[in-house]
């Protein structure tokens, strides 16, 4: 006898205090979904609504049976003062490396169903909705590229090259190229026999901050260098991340490692660590150090370690760094979806969208150029 299951309803979540409720909920729904995204998580969405979501409103979808959420589709509405036109964007947008909706990643046909059709008939708020940097295997990009009721603008997003982590610390060496493998090795030694190394684990709130600290003056000076302020210049940035950090901590999600010369802090790495995988966010190097290579002594460093603690991909998230080929990461591509209606309001916006990102993309360029 066939059992037929209970319909998908979608209910809109536009209030903080929701959201909130739902944090137990959406970590368990996440899990089950089979979705490994640390920027998915509820500490880190909730924390960047909290310093981010000024002049926005959210707009997020719950796919539920029977009461039960079982998909999200974690989105904010935000509206010019210029142009009063109305963008759609997923929640996180300007900060994540990526994003995606949270749908079972084996049947994720009804409840991206449910989400969409929900969204579509919310239109008559939205100008254009823009899901940036959604893995181009996602469903959700697929799904959304084939929708005839609207025009989709689909292009290639920024890439992030990611590591896949072998079982053991001889087997990684055994996969980069010969000059990186003995670098891995001489460097450290190199700078044992000069300095008193010390390689620090954030595991504790009495040092977290003094760490993060030391990451955004070594990230502020090596960009002053070029004369530019880097991007963790701005007070918000910094608080946004000393509460993102307190609360991975507190759930041990948070692998902050300062590499400590002569106990001054010459290197850190900031990395979250979620569902067996490393995500590099952003790190600092003291550049009058720089002829002692650091950088690679860290990094170096932090990878043996999530070896040797089970992890098994290690994702350098944006850009196209040298560095990290180096180090044995291979591409992973992510695409941006424009969703426009037909309406002169629509493309108005998707041509401003379009000047946004080739502006972004000429500034990276050209920061990329300074730090060759």
């Amino acid at each position: 006898m066939e059992v037929r299951r209970e319909p998908l309803r979608v209910r809109l979540i536009t209030e903080a205090e929701e959201f909130e409720a739902l944090q137990a909920v959406w970590d368990a729904t996440l899990q089950r979904c089979g979705m490994d995204s640390v920027f998915l998580t509820h500490a880190w969405l909730s924390t960047y609504w909290e310093h981010f979501g000024q002049h926005r409103t959210l707009r997020i979808f719950v796919a539920e049976r029977a009461g039960q959420p079982v998909a999200f589709a974690p989105l904010m509405l935000s509206r010019s003062r210029a142009t009063r036109l109305r963008r759609m964007e997923l929640l996180g947008a300007g900060i994540h490396d990526y994003s995606d909706f949270i749908v079972p990643q084996d049947r994720p046909g009804a409840a991206l169903h449910a989400l969409w059709e929900a969204i579509s008939d919310h239109a008559d708020t939205w100008d254009v909705v823009r899901l940036a940097q959604v893995a181009a295997d996602s469903p959700v990009a697929a799904y959304i590229a084939a929708d005839e009721g609207f025009r989709v603008v689909a292009t290639d997003g920024e890439t992030c090259p990611t590591l896949t982590l072998p079982p053991t610390w001889r087997d990684y060496l055994s996969l980069v190229g010969k000059n990186t493998r003995s670098n891995l090795s001489r460097y450290p030694k190199r700078l044992a026999a000069s300095f008193d190394v010390e390689y620090h684990l954030v595991t504790a709130p009495d040092t977290l901050d003094r760490t993060l600290t030391a990451l955004f003056d070594l990230h502020a000076r090596r960009w002053r260098q070029r004369g530019l302020p880097g991007v963790l210049f701005s007070p918000r940035r910094q608080a946004f991340h000393r509460a993102l950090c307190r609360r991975l901590l507190a759930r041990n999600r948070l692998r902050l490692f300062a590499l400590r010369l002569d106990g001054r802090e010459v290197a850190v790495l900031l990395n979250y660590f979620y569902a067996g995988k490393y995500f590099f966010f952003i790190g600092g190097f003291d550049p009058t150090y720089a002829r002692w290579s650091v950088g690679t002594v860290l990094f170096g460093h932090a990878i043996r370690y999530a070896i040797e603690e089970g992890a098994r991909e290690f994702d350098f998230l944006r850009g196209e760094e040298e560095y990290k080929y180096r180090l044995g990461a291979h591409d992973r591509p992510y695409r941006t979806l424009k969703v426009v209606k037909p309406h002169w309001r629509s493309r108005s916006l998707l041509h401003i969208m379009k000047f946004e990102e080739f502006v972004q993309a000429r500034a990276k360029a050209w920061a990329a150029r300074l730090s060759a």
